[in-house]
């Protein structure tokens, strides 16, 4: 579960390692930092208080499962049989596509699209009840 959290809130874990440690006052800043004030103090609120009682129902005793911090050391290169030294360049290369794959997950965006399908009316306070309804339930 730590890792299920980790990854849906890694924005958070970008900004602190151990943010399951952070107090809910300290996971409000950051989260209205992360949305750029966008977001409503009871929707902050929410998204804080969801967070910290996942935080709460998972094991932060274990290690990361198949995490290994990315160490840039040289590895053992293969070597051709004229002894001219093949993977000079593997490494570098492999450190970009780590970068282009972490750039690719921070781009990701979600988007929703609510329909509402109106009654037949001609009868105004039915459509101000619905979106009365609405801003109370979505907000």
């Amino acid at each position: 579960m730590a890792e299920a959290i980790r990854e849906a809130y890694s924005d958070l874990f970008n900004i602190n390692k151990k943010a399951y440690e952070l107090s809910i006052k300290e996971v409000k800043n950051k989260l209205k930092t992360l949305t750029h004030g966008k977001k409503s103090e009871k929707v902050i609120g929410l998204m804080a208080g969801t967070f910290k009682k996942l935080c709460e129902l998972a094991d932060w005793s274990k290690p990361r499962e198949g995490h290994q911090e990315k160490a840039h050391t040289k590895v053992e290169e293969p070597i051709h049989e004229k002894g001219h030294v093949k993977a000079e360049g593997l490494i570098h290369e492999k450190i970009e596509i780590e970068k282009k794959i972490d750039e690719d997950k921070k781009n990701i965006e979600l988007h929703y699209n609510i329909q509402i399908h109106l009654p037949d009316s001609r009868d105004a306070a039915v459509f101000d009840a619905i979106f009365r309804s609405l801003k109370e339930h979505l907000y």
